[in-house]
């Protein structure tokens, strides 16, 4: 049986590694082949666990040539989403 992280090298190649509770692009890493793999996962992490105190990661697989829009909505108690 093949472990997860083989599983992501062979499937999710390239990909983006980035601190779940991260923010302003900190600790984004661009995978683009499987010798880069590890050493991407565990600098994310560490960097994770150090700068926000929590080791979660998020892995995207990237597209290639598409357009990257990010929005994020805020609410407060008066206008909740």
């Amino acid at each position: 049986m093949l472990t997860l992280q083989k599983k992501l090298q062979r499937n999710w190649l390239p990909s983006y590694y980035k601190t779940s509770h991260g923010s302003h692009a900190r600790g984004i890493r661009r995978v683009e082949n499987e010798a880069a793999f590890e050493r991407a996962f565990a600098a994310t992490k560490i960097e994770a666990s150090v700068v926000l105190n929590d080791d979660s990661i998020i892995i995207e697989k990237a597209i290639i040539g598409a357009k990257h829009i990010e929005i994020r909505f805020l609410g407060t108690k008066v206008d909740e989403f």
